[in-house]
């Protein structure tokens, strides 16, 4: 078998495996966006590129600020004896506080279609616009409402909270900070900026300052810390990760990602045990999470314990979405418990994913070998060999390879290239070579 080889707005409900968890009011509007997991090999998710954490629809308190209602001056009704800004203003208030916003948004309209004047009109229209998602809409209320009022941080905040959704990232942090200019204690802002550098730019060291910044506002927040731990894991500063991560899990014990993102930290500093019983709870309370049976299989995997991380490897593949990475190193467990068929499937699909990773053909090559399929193993060596020229075992399995199929100058050949990298398999390869 061959040689282990390394592959290794303002607002929000923190929304966690379906359920709702309210933060308090300063820190509302963290972003649920995950990141994903760490791992070794195809455990790591990309900051922002993920799922959300969950589908639960976010509900007005629970999303952002509440907007103050519009003070509007008595103005005379028109001679036609029809309304007024301020009775228009009035019924949008009534409509937006029983949360029937397309109603709302109706009469707000009419409002500053009588009177234009009206900033805080503006900034609940582009609230409303942010809550139906039709960002360039709200994007454009809000621009009237900072003309009229440029002192305003909330519709700074809702503005960049638009921008952000709608793919404006460097207007949403240009946004989220004139809003902390303004107010400096703006937790939501604060953390609204660190969530755009971790989903939307991936500056992860800038999110970490942004989170930082709203905690000392707000403390508490168990997301910030879960972000602040998985950016530190990104930026391979493991310690830093594990100090905020276990402050994640001591505010939330059941959050599954932390115990999974511990695990990783803890994998990377090479603290195994601690590693596994990370892994295992994380798999305890989240048994779909394919990240964790993989990132306990690479821990496994590293203390060659090879069969206990293929039983993890086999967890994470129900779905059948492992990585090329994952793959070869579940092909080089099932060769090492002699699974050698079971070996070759997912050595080809890793192959199939990654065709330039020599690893798996060498692998599969052994597979083939053991299997007496000696013709596809010769030519799965050869393509090693070509993917890594200065890769020794290719060249030791496909000289015992030739020697399988009796052809001993062939043999000889690939111990001479073995002499000349000056690798220890030459001697091996000769002694095979002489029938020792």
């Amino acid at each position: 078998m061959m040689m282990n080889a390394t592959n290794s707005l303002g607002i929000a409900a923190v929304v966690v495996a379906a359920v709702i968890w309210v933060i308090p009011v300063e820190a509302q509007g963290l972003s649920t966006a995950a990141a994903g997991t760490h791992g070794a090999s195809d455990s790591r998710g990309l900051a922002g590129g993920g799922a959300q954490l969950s589908t639960v629809k976010r509900t007005i308190a629970k999303r952002r600020v509440i907007p103050a209602k519009a003070t509007v001056k008595r103005t005379a009704r028109p001679p036609s004896g029809g309304q007024s800004a301020e009775d228009y203003n009035d019924q949008g208030d009534a409509f937006f506080d029983a949360e029937k916003y397309d109603a709302a948004l109706a009469a707000y309209l009419k409002a500053v279609a009588l009177d234009p004047r009206l900033s805080d009109t503006y900034y609940r229209i582009g609230w409303i616009y942010n809550e139906k998602e039709q960002y360039s809409d709200a994007i454009t209320a809000l621009d009237r409402s900072l003309a009229l009022d440029p002192n305003s941080s909330e519709s700074y905040f809702e503005r960049g909270y638009a921008h952000r959704n709608s793919g404006g990232s460097q207007n949403a942090i240009s946004d989220f900070r004139s809003a902390i200019r303004l107010r400096s204690d703006y937790g939501s802002a604060w953390f609204n900026l660190g969530d755009t550098y971790y989903s939307n730019t991936h500056e992860y060291a800038l999110a970490i300052e942004a989170y930082q910044s709203g905690l000392r506002i707000t403390p508490n927040v168990e997301t910030a810390y879960y972000k602040i731990g998985w950016a530190n894991n990104d930026l391979g500063r493991f310690q830093a990760a594990i100090d905020a991560l276990e402050r994640a899990k001591a505010l939330k014990p059941d959050h599954a990602a932390v115990y999974a993102e511990l695990g990783y930290a803890n994998h990377q500093l090479e603290s195994n045990a601690a590693a596994e019983a990370a892994y295992r709870q994380a798999i305890r309370l989240d048994p779909e999470s394919s990240a964790s049976y993989v990132g306990l299989g690479d821990v496994l995997y590293d203390q060659k314990n090879y069969a206990g991380a293929l039983e993890q490897y086999k967890s994470a593949d129900s779905s059948g979405t492992l990585g090329a990475n994952t793959l070869y190193r579940m092909g080089y467990c099932y060769n090492d418990v002699s699974k050698f068929e079971d070996a070759v499937y997912v050595l080809n699909r890793a192959i199939e994913l990654k065709p330039e990773l020599s690893a798996s053909y060498t692998e599969l090559g052994y597979a083939q070998k053991q299997l007496a399929r000696f013709n596809a193993a010769v030519k799965t060596f050869q393509r090693a060999a070509q993917l890594e020229p200065e890769a020794e075992l290719p060249h030791y399995y496909l000289g015992q390879t030739y020697l399988d199929l009796g052809d001993k100058g062939n043999a000889q050949a690939q111990y001479q290239i073995l002499m000349k990298m000056n690798s220890e398999y030459a001697a091996k390869l000769l002694a095979k070579i002489n029938g020792n």
